[in-house]
C-alpha cells in the first residue's frame, strides 16, 4: 500500500492524507463515519472500528486537500468543490442538516457562496476542519474566493 505522501492532516482521533495519485485516505477512529469509507462499522460486528491502516475515501475522486477535524473531515476536490463527511451535530458538514454522513457530501454553503475559479494552474486550495466549523479558501492567479 502506497503511503499518503502529498498531504497529511490529523484531527482529534483520526487522520487523512492524499496519495501521489490524488486519492484521499483516512485512518484512526471511525465512530461517526469520519473516515469517509462508507461506514462506521468496517468489520460488520456492530461496533465502531479503529482503522490502523489508511482506507480510501469513497467516490474515487481526485483531491487537492483534506483536513481532519473533531470527528469529521473535509476536502477540496480538483474541481475546487468542498466535500465533508462524518459527525454533523453542529452542522459542521455545511449541508444544512445535523445528520452525520458516512460518505463525502458537497457542502451546500460552499455552493451558494458563488462560483469558484476552475483555473487549476497555479492555484492554491486551503481547507480547514476545526472542532465544530469548517472553512475553505481557494486562491488562484486570476481571483480569490472565500468560502
Amino acid at each position: 500500500m502506497a503511503a499518503c505522501s502529498r498531504r497529511i492532516d490529523a484531527g482529534t482521533t483520526h487522520a487523512c492524507g492524499i496519495r501521489a495519485d490524488g486519492s484521499a485516505h483516512c485512518w484512526g477512529r471511525n465512530n461517526v463515519s469520519q473516515l469517509g469509507d462508507g461506514s462506521k462499522d468496517n468489520n460488520g460486528d456492530g461496533t465502531a472500528d479503529n482503522e490502523l491502516s489508511p482506507v480510501p475515501v469513497v467516490g474515487g475522486a481526485t483531491w487537492l486537500s483534506v483536513s481532519a477535524g473533531t470527528d469529521y473531515s473535509c476536502g477540496v476536490r480538483t474541481d475546487h468543490t468542498l466535500w465533508c463527511w462524518g459527525l454533523n451535530s453542529s452542522r459542521q458538514l455545511g449541508d444544512g442538516t445535523t445528520v452525520e454522513s458516512a460518505v463525502p457530501e458537497p457542502e451546500r454553503e460552499a455552493e451558494s457562496a458563488g462560483e469558484i475559479s476552475d483555473d487549476s494552474k497555479g492555484s492554491e486550495t486551503i481547507s480547514s476542519a476545526g472542532f465544530f466549523s469548517t472553512s475553505s479558501r481557494i486562491r488562484s492567479r486570476r481571483s480569490t474566493k472565500g468560502i
